[in-house]
């Protein structure tokens, strides 16, 4: 069952070498967006660079800049447009120079509105999995197609991380693609007591209140506790047949397990990182 997966954080998770090149390998089938996730990282750039130079591009290797922490000024901006990557957020949950995240009531910066405008320009697409509400219609405000790449549903469970059904229109309207997460938390339950059972509802909640488009796949694999039930990619076969029995069709499956991330990142800036 193939997957695109809009976010997994296995450039940052800290395995060896070996772990690596394995995890790449099983994962051919597939096309999975590796993020960098870097306001905890030392000199974020060179550690972006190096990883990207030993482990290329590829087919089913993606890459995106989860969080802009580090980004101080317009060269550093310039140097982010510079990476092969298809996505970049301008902070995590925190307040940086750019702008504001989950647990912060700061908005979009002066440097933020910069940032937005020259990812724009490179063709890197606008996450907004990490930004409040406030920074949220701030950055919507400012780029054509937002997307949201791991995150759940507020109306499913109150999370400052979680998207509201405004937010979800908003990204549908401009055609922009929402990636539902693996989190525990997320899903309203304690972490590592999430069930695949549990991502079925946040699937269907979805499907049944905003309809199957721009629906797509952002596990978070490596940056959270693993879910009963699903916790590779293999067993989203499992999930495939969960979904078939609440009557969707393999149709229906695969515009949200792969088909609607392919359609967006081929017309939208970078494509398959053509750019890069």
């Amino acid at each position: 069952m193939k997957v695109f997966d809009l976010h997994n954080d296995l450039p940052t998770r800290g395995f060896s070498e070996e772990e690596v090149a394995a995890a790449y390998a099983a994962q051919t089938p597939h096309r999975i967006v590796s993020a960098f996730y870097t306001t905890q990282m030392r000199a974020p750039l060179a550690f972006i660079n190096g990883y990207i130079k030993k482990y290329p591009v590829s087919q089913s290797r993606l890459y995106a800049v989860e969080d802009m922490g580090f980004v101080k000024g317009v060269s550093c901006i310039d140097a982010v447009c510079a990476l092969p990557v298809l996505y970049a957020g301008i902070c995590w949950n925190g307040e940086n120079a750019l702008g504001g995240g989950a647990g912060s009531s700061a908005g979009l910066s002066p440097l933020g509105e910069i940032a937005l405008q020259k990812l724009t320009s490179a063709g890197i697409t606008a996450d907004t999995a990490h930004l409040n509400e406030k920074t949220f219609y701030q950055v919507c405000d400012r780029v054509a197609v937002p997307i949201n790449s791991h995150t759940c549903l507020h109306s499913v469970c109150a999370h400052p991380r979680n998207l509201t059904n405004a937010q979800i229109r908003l990204i549908l309207s401009r055609g922009g693609i929402i990636g539902l997460t693996l989190v525990a938390q997320f899903m309203g339950k304690p972490e590592a007591a999430a069930t695949r059972a549990d991502y079925v509802r946040q699937i269907d909640t979805f499907i049944q209140a905003f309809g199957i488009n721009g629906l797509c796949i952002g596990t978070d694999f490596n940056g959270t506790d693993p879910v009963k039930g699903l916790s590779t990619y293999t067993e989203f076969a499992l999930l495939a047949d969960d979904l078939q029995g609440l009557g969707y069709t393999q149709q229906d499956i695969n515009k949200i397990f792969f088909v609607h991330a392919d359609n967006f990142f081929s017309k939208i800036g970078r494509g398959e990182n053509k750019s890069a």
